[in-house]
């Protein structure tokens, strides 16, 4: 009888362990990935630093967009929500939207992938900027779609840092 305890005692304690340890490792993973690893990051950023409200757009054809911006940045790695409106020059007509992104900085190059933030709308793109006028003014194109029979291009798109 005190044999079977006592397999069972080790059965038990080697199960409470296990998932004990498992709990620790998740913790240290989440703490390496989400605080160290940007930490270290951005120790090793000495590039420009992007946070901010950013304002501009572009005009295309028969329309003119503007966005603000609200730019995060953590290391290499940026983040953030932004606002777009398109009026359509010959018709007056207004369309908006609201995105979120997430993009990265290297070597004075802005990578942005965005989705529209509502799930009743539809949007998605892809921002390639270039950090110019000694970090005071993203430029470079976009490609944009809608809707998923189209990808529009936006050449000349610049945002302009807002004091």
């Amino acid at each position: 009888m005190r044999s079977q305890m006592s397999i069972l005692g080790t059965i038990f304690w080697g199960v409470v362990s296990g998932v004990v340890t498992s709990f620790i490792l998740a913790i240290a993973i989440l703490f390496f990935n989400r605080i160290f690893i940007p930490w270290y990051q951005g120790t090793l950023y000495k590039d420009v630093r992007l946070d901010g409200k950013w304002v501009g757009g572009a005009n295309q054809d028969n329309r003119k967009i503007k966005a603000t911006i609200e730019l995060k940045h953590k290391g290499f790695k940026i983040y953030g929500t932004f606002f777009a409106e398109t009026t359509f020059i010959n018709s007056n007509e207004r369309y908006s939207n609201q995105y979120e992104f997430n993009g990265n900085v290297r070597n004075k190059i802005v990578i942005l992938d965005y989705n529209t933030s509502s799930i009743n709308r539809t949007g998605a793109g892809v921002a390639l900027l270039k950090i110019t006028n000694s970090g005071n003014v993203l430029s470079g194109e976009i490609l944009h779609s809608e809707n998923v029979d189209q990808i529009n291009i936006i050449p000349n798109f610049k945002l302009y840092r807002s004091l």
